[in-house]
């Protein structure tokens, strides 16, 4: 599932692709991942003419990110005037899902990702711009889902359970996520400390490959109690969380399988993996063996002499 890293990537690439775009129509061939909240926190299904009916000659006026979700605002009115008519499309890629911008003439590079990438085919849904740009959905297995939501992206953002998207912990990359923020956030904590950074409702955005990675660059186990977290490690552990997530999105996110950015092409952080999927290889830093066990009905990749 794309993380953090992966979904702000997308949303960098989309503020410079689609803001100011006009929407001329909608195509799906699986109306089954389109859905509004009307009125707030009361999802139902909503067909794609209803949809198209709704957002049609609507302009993009910007789009955020919420841990995992996309938020692209739109609105009836010009987007350097009032957003007070504004409404949101959510997207959440799920498992295997991403974003392609398609402009009318993609350069050269950008026509090759589209046709060559077997993972930028599996499109199942287009908004199509009247600039005759398009924005398509790829997802190979189908369980992406775009909600429409009538508020604006921001008031989603600060209130994310009132429109649906669940309750959710702070952003990690948010000045205000201090150490001392972070200690609250695992006082008491009975979790393993793995599954507690994994956790959205305590922290945004973290899923299983940045976890692993975090923890081994703070040389802590997966196994150890959250709570049981002295002052130096939770300092340490808090440095991690920053860099590592800061790095990956630098590099455009990780791309083990199908992820791709908005262009449709592949992120760079997973040349700088450490123990993510290289159970049986040896540790970059001492040369043991990189373990993998379960936790949460998730794999865990891990130094035990590294990680204490």
């Amino acid at each position: 599932m794309p993380e953090l890293p992966e979904v702000e990537t997308i949303k960098r690439g989309l503020n410079r692709q689609i803001v100011g775009k006009k929407i001329k129509s909608l195509w799906t061939d699986h109306p089954k991942m389109l859905e509004i909240v009307d009125p707030p926190s009361t999802k139902t299904p909503i067909t794609p003419k209803k949809l198209q009916a709704r957002i049609k000659n609507t302009i993009i006026t910007r789009v955020l990110r919420r841990a995992k979700n996309l938020l692209i605002e739109i609105s009836n009115a010009n987007p350097s005037k009032t957003r007070a008519l504004a409404q949101t499309l959510w997207v959440h890629l799920k498992m295997t899902g991403h974003l392609l911008y398609k402009p009318q003439n993609p350069a050269p590079r950008q026509k090759k990702a589209f046709t060559r990438d077997k993972y930028n085919r599996y499109i199942h849904l287009i908004l199509h711009f009247t600039d005759h740009s398009r924005l398509a959905f790829s997802d190979l297995r189908k369980f992406g889902r775009l909600r429409l939501i009538p508020a604006p992206a921001a008031k989603i953002t600060n209130n994310p359970a009132r429109f649906g998207l669940g309750p959710l912990g702070p952003e990690p990359l948010k000045s205000g996520f201090t150490p001392q923020n972070l200690a609250q956030l695992l006082k008491n904590s009975k979790k393993p400390l793995k599954t507690l950074l994994m956790d959205q409702k305590i922290i945004s955005g973290i899923g299983n490959i940045y976890a692993s990675e975090i923890l081994f660059q703070a040389g802590l186990s997966p196994k150890i109690k959250a709570a049981n977290l002295n002052p130096a490690q939770i300092k340490k552990l808090h440095s991690s969380i920053k860099d590592i997530l800061k790095r990956a999105v630098n590099l455009r996110g990780t791309s083990i399988s199908d992820y791709r950015d908005s262009s449709g092409q592949k992120g760079c952080f997973g040349r700088s993996l450490a123990v993510y999927k290289r159970a049986g290889k040896r540790c970059k830093k001492c040369a043991n063996i990189i373990k993998s066990i379960k936790q949460g009905q998730r794999s865990t990749f891990y130094c035990a002499y590294c990680q204490k």
